[in-house]
């Protein structure tokens, strides 16, 4: 099994477990660094969704940055109980595990209200839902005022939305977009 580990933050260097198979592909060290630093003060005390959660290991490194709450979704058995075995490892009880397609937690979460600070949004690369998701999460009102979302891909990415700001990042084959509201 491989082991990743939490960059920064109350966590820092705290040891997560992958899912075992092909489903789940962790994100690099260097890319969750670049992008959680381009985020700065915005992950202390937000609530942030973690839509394709694999190991749970970017939700997880939001909580050791200071996150007040993050809500984890994934659907694969595998995924769900590594998910639950990072976070009982460290003891993390500021965390939701939602077992649900994508689709149907979007919906969950749009019946019980909640608004999101940070989307974490890092689908299967064979999966055509960026644009469509980030479309749901704003015409659903999922997102707070100042909120951003964090998009991983392998090819750039044109959304049909404009936002207040937009940045682009490649870590190799690893394309990284924010955009902020």
């Amino acid at each position: 099994m491989v082991v990743m580990r939490v960059v920064a933050g109350i966590y820092r260097h705290r040891e997560l477990l992958m899912p075992k198979g092909e489903n789940t592909r962790p994100s690099k060290d260097m890319v969750k660094e670049g992008f959680f630093s381009a985020l700065g003060e915005l992950v202390k005390g937000a609530t942030v969704l973690d839509l394709f959660a694999g190991s749970g290991a970017l939700g997880i490194e939001a909580i050791s940055r200071g996150a007040k709450l993050v809500y984890l979704v994934d659907h694969d058995r595998e995924a769900l109980k590594t998910i639950r075995t990072n976070l009982d490892n460290l003891k993390i009880t500021n965390a939701k595990v939602m077992a649900l397609d994508y689709s149907v937690a979007l919906e969950q979460i749009k019946k019980d209200g909640i608004k999101f600070d940070l989307v974490l949004l890092d689908p299967p690369y064979q999966l055509d839902v960026i644009k469509k998701i980030v479309q749901q999460l704003v015409d659903d009102g999922l997102l707070s005022k100042q909120a951003a979302i964090v998009i991983e891909s392998e090819k750039e990415i044109k959304l049909d939305i404009t936002f207040t700001k937009v940045r682009d990042y490649r870590y190799g084959r690893t394309l990284i977009k924010i955009i902020w509201r």
